[in-house]
């Protein structure tokens, strides 16, 4: 395939004492293609920056949050189309957990929820973040 851009991303199954995992819903911007659905924090890494640093750079960013990174628990692509250009992105999704609890959301994000696994049914998720915290709680449950 021609006129693909490939892109790495990185993103944060945070997840809380409840066993609970942090979800962020997209607000409306530019591009629109999420607006509305709930994600994990997370977001592309730069040219020459480490994949961790980027995610806990991301994560302050978006959250006002500190982490600890565990381990990686799931990866998945999505092929959004951004501006007319079809990008692959490649993702990581890491176990974290909190270093600081002060959630401040960036212009990004208009809403979190802290869910159970059983609770992602009733919110409308980004693609394959759904997936990922199915996949982190299954972890979580076999670790204990």
């Amino acid at each position: 395939m021609k006129n693909i851009f490939i892109e790495v991303a990185v993103k944060a199954i945070i997840v809380n004492s409840k066993n609970q995992v942090l979800v962020l819903r997209e607000a409306p911007r530019a591009d629109g293609s999420q607006a509305g659905k709930y994600g994990l924090p997370g977001g592309r890494v730069n040219s020459g920056e480490y994949y961790l640093d980027a995610l806990q750079r991301e994560v302050l960013e978006e959250t006002n949050l500190k982490i600890t990174v565990g381990d990686i628990v799931f990866s998945g692509e999505w092929r959004p189309v951004i501006h007319g250009i079809t990008h692959q992105i490649i993702g990581m999704f890491f176990i974290c957990k909190l270093k600081s609890d002060d959630i401040k959301l960036s212009s990004e994000h208009d809403d979190y929820k802290w869910i159970k696994q059983d609770q992602i049914i009733k919110y409308k998720f980004m693609q394959p973040d759904d997936k990922a915290v199915v996949a982190a709680l299954k972890y979580l449950k076999s670790a204990i």
